[in-house]
């Protein structure tokens, strides 16, 4: 299998998810359980994704766009960060290939002065709201990666998805929160 077929209107999500979705970095310091908590740190700030409307269970809120590469040259993306880069590559499978998704530059060729907000999404494996969804698109030969609900999401709540990875495969304390 090729995996879904793209859900109607699809293409449509790219251009105005950005519309019901707020990413901003929150100063303040996050603690849980008296830790502080560190997800996804950049310079000293949390990047933070939040629903600006409320969404239904099943409703695609945007994609992770960029671009769609072999899980090969994803692992060679990975390998050369160095120590403590955010890192904004996604692996997937889509029928028997392995891919991923290579967002390490906030901006893409096809929209070079508009940032993603898929690529912000910051990881839960306890509490994730939304889910990674392979589609093609009629006429595409690689697939997408579709942000999808997995439950009612209320305006103002954070989006957090599973990454599929634990703190004892990469070393990150932060993964399993």
């Amino acid at each position: 299998g090729r995996g879904k077929p793209a859900p109607r209107g699809a293409q449509k999500w790219a251009l105005f998810s950005k519309r019901f979705l707020s990413s901003w970095t929150d100063r303040r310091q996050q603690k849980k359980k008296g830790k502080r908590r560190a997800s996804r740190l950049t310079g000293g700030f949390m990047i933070r994704v939040f629903a600006t409307k409320d969404f239904g269970r099943g409703t695609i809120i945007c994609n992770y766009h960029k671009s769609v590469v072999d899980a090969e040259e994803g692992r060679r993306v990975l390998k050369a960060l160095q120590p403590g880069a955010d890192c904004y590559i996604y692996f997937f499978k889509a029928g028997e290939q392995n891919l991923c998704v290579s967002a390490q530059k906030e901006f893409c060729q096809c929209h070079p002065q508009k940032a993603t907000i898929g690529r912000k999404i910051n990881h839960s494996s306890k509490r994730f709201n939304v889910k990674g969804m392979v589609f093609h698109m009629p006429g595409e030969a690689l697939p997408v990666l579709l942000i999808k609900a997995m439950r009612d999401i209320k305006a103002g709540e954070e989006l957090l998805i599973d990454y599929g990875a634990t703190q004892k495969s990469y070393g990150l304390s932060w993964l399993d929160s």
